[in-house]
C-alpha cells in the first residue's frame, strides 16, 4: 500500500507554495500520482526527492531570499537619499 500526501501538505512540508510545486513537477523534481483527480504524491517519492537534492533547493531558496533582502535594503537607502535631496 502506498502512503500518499496531498499537495497542500507537501507544500507545507517543503515550506513552499503550490505554484512552486507545479514548477517542480514540470522540472521533474517531484511526480504526482496519476490515478487521483486532485494532486497527490507518494510519500516514498517525496522522501526520495528529499534525499536526492532537496537540500540544494532549500539552500538556493535561502540564497535568493538573502539577495532580495539585500536589494531591498539597497533600494531603501537610495530612496532615503533621494527624499533628502528633494525634501
Amino acid at each position: 500500500m502506498v502512503t500518499i500526501i496531498s499537495r497542500q501538505k507537501l507544500a507545507e512540508r517543503w515550506d513552499t507554495t503550490v505554484t512552486t510545486l507545479d514548477a517542480w513537477e514540470r522540472d521533474g523534481v517531484i511526480k504526482r500520482l496519476p490515478r487521483y483527480t486532485t494532486p497527490r504524491y507518494s510519500l516514498s517519492d517525496v522522501e526520495k526527492a528529499e534525499s536526492n537534492g532537496m537540500d540544494n533547493l532549500y539552500r538556493r531558496k535561502e540564497q535568493i531570499i538573502r539577495e532580495l533582502e539585500d536589494k531591498v535594503q539597497e533600494l531603501e537607502t537610495k530612496l532615503e537619499t533621494i527624499r533628502r535631496a528633494i525634501g
